[in-house]
């Protein structure tokens, strides 16, 4: 008997390497990496910080960055898709193992003879039985896999949504700042064009102006206000998206708003492209799913071969309770079954598989190729930000002369007032334009921060 057992258990120790699926490797996509970043920040780079946003030296950026990995809605949906990961996981792997069931059962049933004469009778149980699919073909240890590389998936999903959601907040937060900056200047440039206003008010009754002038500075003076609604509703806004991050309606979110815009760190060390792709978490995940869906081709190959299922089964039986554990019984059975019509079902099970496999493939590529852009977008940006903050310096410093040699010449009698109202609005719309380069300046560094990824997210724990 052992001798005849040794070969077909020597065959089945074999056998799940006979897939015939042939593993492809994520790594190996459509998509070249470069080398090096083609842009580079001038000046000297240090490496960001593991909570990239303390770049900044903000205390209370840093508390509520905090309160966001703890409420945040976004956040807890993600948690939630990993603990449902997780439990498909412990599924999948449960089939590695064989089931035992436990039953027990009482019955009662009447007979009749011929003449019409009643038999009851009672019918007791107690049996356990444990099945096992012996894996034949790899498929069950395949499914396991899939459902483990979901998990990764699904872990790094947490991560990219911590990552974007940073991100988010800390636009939110400097938004802000921004309009705080706008809402100074338009105060400073209001109390600049009262004070023309009532100049040219008093040469006016003086008879050294006209009323048009008047009328024109006034106008001025009226452009200026009419900017004030519009910065007070773009703060409403981004408070309102402040209180949505931390899981709270319009108005729950007590804070100090910045008031001023920050001076840019030194700018942070890119690394090189292939370690960019570690440290993205959206990048990772979606090599995770290509694995997943590779592991489901074998699934559905081994799905077209025969499965062996072994059953065993023990317990008591008999008509009277009494008796019961003197009358044992026990079963012992193999069942190989083996598809041979199917309509072509199964080998367009293959082919899905498949085709879901390139999905997740050039889904791969794709976060391979965005990762690489947004950091090259966020570099170039940055740069010739840069320049652009220069160009409006000097633009500033010509528009200050312009309206000093404008206000003189309209003192003395010189020129009209229409070359001062032109040069004090040329000034002041340049002052609004470079607070808002600046604001955009800290956009792209901070979407370079964000599109660098970093290892951070790790350390994330699931709220209680």
């Amino acid at each position: 008997m052992r001798a005849a057992l040794t070969p077909m258990l020597c065959l089945l120790a074999v056998l799940p390497a006979c897939n015939p699926h042939v593993r492809r490797d994520p790594d190996q996509s459509q998509v070249a990496v470069p080398q090096a970043f083609g842009a580079q920040p001038e000046g000297p780079r240090v490496a960001a910080p593991d909570r990239w946003w303390e770049a900044f030296g903000d205390a209370g950026l840093d508390a509520l960055a905090d309160r966001l990995f703890a409420d945040n809605l976004d956040l807890k949906q993600s948690w939630a898709r990993l603990a449902q990961a997780r439990a498909m996981a412990t599924q999948a792997g449960s089939a590695r193992w064989p089931t035992l069931d436990l039953s027990a059962s009482v019955g009662r049933g009447r007979s009749y003879d011929f003449l019409g004469n009643a038999n009851d009778t009672n019918q007791y149980g107690l049996s356990a039985m444990a099945s096992y699919e012996v894996d034949l073909w790899g498929k069950v240890e395949a499914r396991a896999q899939a459902a483990d590389a979901d998990v990764v998936a699904a872990r790094f999903d947490v991560e990219a949504t911590a990552m974007s959601l940073s991100g988010e907040l800390v636009s939110a937060w400097y938004g802000l700042a921004e309009q705080q900056a706008q809402l100074a200047l338009l105060q400073g440039q209001l109390e600049t064009n009262e004070t023309l206003l009532e100049l040219v008010r008093l040469r006016f009754a003086q008879g050294l102006a006209s009323a048009v002038d008047v009328l024109q500075q006034q106008g001025q003076v009226r452009r200026i206000q009419t900017q004030r609604p519009l910065i007070e509703a773009r703060q409403a806004v981004l408070a309102n998206r402040l209180a949505s991050l931390m899981g709270l309606t319009p108005g729950g979110l007590a804070y100090a708003p910045p008031t001023t815009l920050p001076v840019l760190p030194a700018a942070p060390a890119t690394g090189l492209p292939g370690e960019l792709l570690r440290r993205r978490p959206d990048v990772q995940a979606a090599r995770a799913r290509a694995m997943a869906a590779d592991h489901r081709i074998a699934v559905a190959l081994a799905d077209r071969f025969p499965a062996l299922r072994l059953t065993a089964s023990t317990g008591f039986q008999s008509i009277d309770l009494a008796d019961l554990v003197d009358r044992w019984i026990w079963n012992v059975v193999a069942n190989l079954t083996g598809p041979i019509i199917d309509g072509g079902r199964r080998a367009a099970v293959v082919e899905a598989e498949r085709a879901g496999l390139r999905v997740q493939l050039a889904g791969l590529g794709k976060s391979i190729l965005r990762a690489i852009v947004e950091v090259e977008d966020a570099l170039v940006q940055e740069a010739r930000q840069a320049e652009h903050l220069q160009a409006l310096d000097a633009q500033l410093d010509d528009a200050r002369s312009l309206l000093e040699q404008s206000q003189a010449r309209y003192l003395e009698g010189l020129t009209d007032y229409v070359p001062v109202l032109t040069a004090l609005q040329g000034l002041q719309t340049t002052e609004q334009s470079r607070v808002t380069a600046h604001a955009q300046q800290v956009t792209f560094r901070i979407q370079l921060y964000r599109a660098l990824g970093g290892d951070w997210p790790h350390a994330l724990k699931e709220a209680p």
